[in-house]
Order: C-alpha cells, then sequence, then structure tokens
C-alpha cells in the first residue's frame, strides 16, 4: 500500500513541476539545497530542495551531465548520511569557537585565581590581628567569604568553558 502513496505522490509532484523539466531547474534545485548548508543551516529547505530535485530527476528531459551528476551523488549523500537513524544534519562549528572557549576559560582560570588571592590576603589579615573588635571580624569574614565565593563563580566559568572548549572538538 505504501507503494501506491508513493506513485501517487511522485505522479502528483511532477505534474506540480510541470514535467518534462530541464536540466538548468535541476541544477537550480541542487543550488538551493548546497545554499541551505552553508551558514545559516537550513535543514527544512535543504530536505525541501532535495525532494523537488528527485522529482525532477524523474521528469528530466535531457541526460545528465557529468557535472550536475557529481552535485546530485554529493547532496544526495549527505542527505542520506542525514536520515540515517534520525540524525540530522548539523551547522558546521567555525574553528575559532574552541579557541574562543579556551581562552574565557583561561581568563577565568586566572581571574578566579586573583581573588582567591585576594581573599587569602583578607583571611590572613583579620587572623593576624587578634586585637580587632568583633564587629571588624565579621566585616572582614563577609569580605573574606564574598571573594572565595567570586573565586567559586570563576572556577565554575572556567570548568563550564573549558568543557564546552572540549566537546566542541575543533581547534
Amino acid at each position: 500500500m505504501p507503494v501506491v502513496f508513493a506513485v501517487v505522490a511522485l505522479l502528483l509532484s511532477c505534474t506540480a513541476f510541470a514535467c518534462p523539466a530541464s536540466l538548468e531547474d535541476l541544477e537550480g534545485r541542487l543550488d538551493l539545497a548546497d545554499a541551505s548548508l552553508s551558514p545559516p543551516l537550513d535543514v527544512g529547505r535543504f530536505h525541501t530542495s532535495m525532494d523537488e530535485a528527485m522529482v525532477m530527476l524523474s521528469c528530466l528531459e535531457a541526460p545528465l551531465t557529468p557535472a550536475v551528476a557529481h552535485e546530485l551523488h554529493r547532496l544526495t549523500v549527505l542527505r542520506r548520511a542525514s536520515l540515517r537513524n534520525g540524525v540530522r544534519v548539523e551547522a558546521p562549528v567555525e574553528r575559532r569557537t574552541s579557541r574562543t572557549l579556551a581562552a574565557v576559560s583561561g581568563g577565568a582560570v586566572v581571574t578566579s585565581a586573583v581573588f582567591y588571592g585576594l581573599a587569602w590576603q583578607s583571611r590572613s589579615a583579620f587572623v593576624q590581628q587578634p586585637a580587632v573588635s568583633a564587629e571588624e571580624v565579621r566585616g572582614a569574614a563577609a569580605r573574606t567569604n564574598t571573594l572565595a565565593a567570586t573565586s567559586l563563580g570563576f572556577v565554575a566559568v572556567a570548568a563550564g568553558t573549558g568543557i564546552s572548549a572540549v566537546v566542541v572538538g575543533q581547534w
């Protein structure tokens, strides 16, 4: 039964593209499919263009040139690979993304170290002065805790961006 629906859909779609189709029309659809793969990626347009190209191929009035056959084969392979096991074609990640994430991670590590050093210095300042009031100790402890928490926040940023750089994985 699905074969009957496929044949009917093919016949209806051939009439929608005014069979016979020209080689230029097929090249236009392949160009649209190829253009949809460049950033920003448009997977829906890619699959629609490839579906239309396949219908046009069945209605083609002239033989394929080697260049068009090559482009059709290349895009068909990409389409089948994108549909295998439900996997979709993804937009290519630019190489500088990992480097940027790694730089942010490194900067966050340095900033975290600076804040940790300030927290350690603040802690040492109020621990080494026994002749201070309880209020001054509470204020110094709050300042130290704030600096330590800020340092911990930058550690989290460093870890997150570092892991993201590794996951992206293109250097």
